[in-house]
């Protein structure tokens, strides 16, 4: 039982911190190679949650093909308003693992999208386009509050 507790700590840890392929791959080792069949068993479960929040640029051939047994087919992304955290590059430090901004995105009562206002105007204009990008795929005409939070 405490290595089931000590699992979903890990993991629920590595999701706090927006690894959610570090969960992911601990799930799987888990599945793979624990000692006892609950706790692969658990792990697998475990697995089946963490993988649809798996970034689309982790979703690898090697993950893909390790998981397979468990995970036949990768779910796509969910289509929807939300919160994504992107690793940044900052000073000295482009390999920092804390090095997150999370972007909080709501649709808004609003006739235009309401963007935070000390955006420098490369980071607006990108902002900008992506909604763009957004509503050209999804047909939403919702206008959006963007927020980030982080470095």
């Amino acid at each position: 039982m405490a290595a089931r507790a000590d699992l979903r700590r890990l993991v629920e840890s590595d999701l706090a911190a927006s690894r959610p392929e570090r969960a992911f791959d601990r799930c799987l080792e888990v599945a793979r190679a624990a000692p006892l069949f609950r706790e692969r068993q658990y792990g697998a479960q475990l697995l089946r949650t963490v993988a649809p929040r798996l970034p689309m640029a982790s979703r690898t051939h090697a993950r893909q093909t390790a998981s397979g047994r468990w995970l036949p087919t990768w779910a796509p992304p969910e289509v929807a308003v939300g919160e994504v955290a992107f690793p940044t590059v900052h000073g000295a430090q482009p390999h920092d693992r804390d090095a997150f901004v999370v972007v909080r995105a709501s649709a808004v009562d609003a006739a235009t999208d309401r963007l935070p206002p000390d955006l420098d105007r490369a980071t607006r204009a990108a902002v900008v386009a992506a909604l763009e990008a957004a509503r050209a795929l999804s047909g939403e005409t919702a206008a959006f509050r963007v927020d980030f939070v982080g470095p």
